[in-house]
């Protein structure tokens, strides 16, 4: 088997050398899907908390099952845009599917959308990550060898103003808000502080979405 996964009610997944995907309880195969006629394979599998399958392809989409009287039905499937050959899923503690692919590597968060994950020149034959206790992410790949990528003790904040000569005195956070003091009086950002996905891009956008400048 290339990939395994079981759930807490003792259903197991099972990725076969031969690109196919099963279904077991105990000794009993419950369940069979294979991609041969789309001219697929699978090529990984995880269940994640709630017990729903996630199955990965030789394409760029994993499909997603639910168990159902004691067979698999497909719920949907979710594109990876560029990623091909879905190598290895691995879901963390709070609930993202990790994605690993012949090109690169991404995930899928909590409301299963996906984004990308930028390894740089780290973006050839990815295999199989982990998260450890302080939350970096480990790749490995078969012919790069390992990657961490650690997240950043800084958040970068991106504030933008039609007037240019706006001079920005002092920040700080309280409420998961931050607020910038100016020359001109107080910014107030409602983008979520301190979250750990967020970056200058997305900062930015909320910030031009929800800013509110109060006039001295």
């Amino acid at each position: 088997a290339d990939s395994i996964s079981a759930d807490a009610d003792g259903n197991v997944a099972v990725v076969t050398e031969a690109g196919e995907l099963y279904l077991v309880r105990g000794s009993e195969i419950l369940a069979k899907q294979s991609l041969k006629k789309e001219g697929k394979s699978y090529h990984s599998c995880a269940f994640d908390a709630s017990g729903i399958l996630y199955a990965g392809t030789s394409g760029n989409s994993i499909e997603v099952y639910q168990i159902r009287e004691d067979s698999l039905w497909k719920a949907s499937a979710k594109s990876c845009n560029e990623l091909q050959k879905i190598n290895a899923l691995y879901v963390s503690e709070d609930n993202k599917i990790f994605i690993c692919a012949d090109n690169g590597a991404g995930y899928l968060d909590e409301k299963r959308s996906y984004h990308v994950i930028d390894t740089g020149n780290f973006n050839s034959s990815i295999e199989s990550m982990l998260v450890d206790y302080q939350g970096n992410l480990w790749f490995t790949s078969s012919r790069l060898g390992l990657l961490r990528l650690s997240r950043s003790a800084f958040t970068q904040l991106n504030y933008e103003h039609n007037d240019e000569n706006l001079v920005v005195n002092t920040v700080t956070m309280w409420n998961g808000n931050y607020y910038i003091g100016t020359d001109s009086g107080i910014a107030v950002s409602y983008a979520a502080a301190g979250s750990s996905s967020a970056n200058s891009d997305h900062i930015q956008k909320l910030d031009s979405d929800s800013m509110e400048l109060v006039n001295k």
